[in-house]
């Protein structure tokens, strides 16, 4: 897994996060909004610079950066300047997050507990009155998990050593085509009329995520003419000519 830093665009600039004291859990509540939604909806809706969190996890799994580093704007009161907001994309009241999206979760949050040990995890309802992140969100699961040591390298694809942005999904691998295709020189279209990526003038049948093309990481292989294997000690597919 990695963190993918969109071009997130913020109205001023945003102060440094010094001190963090706590890690902590959101929903967005909201059945389907992704990164831009969400994001939108803080810097034109709300007026605030842009998206309050700091990272996002996509219902793909796929995590963003939003603030990253810097202080954010989702636990209200003292709490914004001394923690971290993690918001996972959905309204966990009636709905329930995917596997890999908790997964997605565990992985971030374990990583950053090695930046700040000292932090405490704990869900957005632990700082204020409210159900975040929601009911059927496994807060305790994630509390517990992200505490252990790390055991085993979370999945990931490669290609020649470069990481490609990709998520997981019924224990298939998914990777961003557009990423690919300029390590390997390959073409990237997109045919507006018809709404549909094309790979090297071909037409792909790809998962959109917040605009991204992701397509299966052994297709992919197959159109591009790449062996895909897979590193069981590393749990990584990857990819080479």
């Amino acid at each position: 897994m990695q963190i993918v830093e969109p071009n997130l665009r913020f109205n001023g600039s945003l102060r440094n996060l010094n001190n963090v004291e706590y890690i902590i859990i959101h929903h967005t509540a909201h059945p389907s909004w992704g990164l831009m939604d969400t994001h939108m909806y803080h810097r034109d809706d709300l007026g605030w610079a842009g998206i309050g969190y700091n990272y996002f996890i996509h219902r793909q799994a796929i995590i963003y950066k939003g603030r990253g580093k810097k202080q954010g704007a989702h636990a209200g009161g003292s709490y914004n300047n001394r923690s971290i907001g993690v918001c996972v994309a959905g309204n966990f009241d009636s709905q329930t997050p995917s596997e890999e999206q908790i997964e997605a979760c565990i992985w971030l949050v374990r990583k950053l507990k090695k930046d700040y040990p000292n932090a405490e995890i704990i869900g957005h309802n632990g700082v204020s009155n409210t159900a975040c992140p929601g009911r059927n969100f496994p807060l305790s699961r994630v509390i517990e998990e992200a505490n252990k040591t790390e055991s085993k390298p979370e999945p990931s694809v490669t290609y020649n050593g470069e990481e490609i942005p990709a998520f997981i999904e019924d224990g298939r691998s998914f990777a961003q085509m557009r990423t690919l295709a300029d390590l390997v020189g390959a073409s990237v279209d997109w045919d507006q009329d018809k709404h549909v990526a094309k790979l090297n003038g071909n037409e792909v049948d790809g998962t959109i995520v917040e605009g991204r093309t992701f397509l299966p990481v052994r297709e992919l292989g197959e159109k591009l003419d790449l062996n895909v294997d897979w590193n069981q000690e590393k749990r990584q597919a990857v990819l080479s000519k």
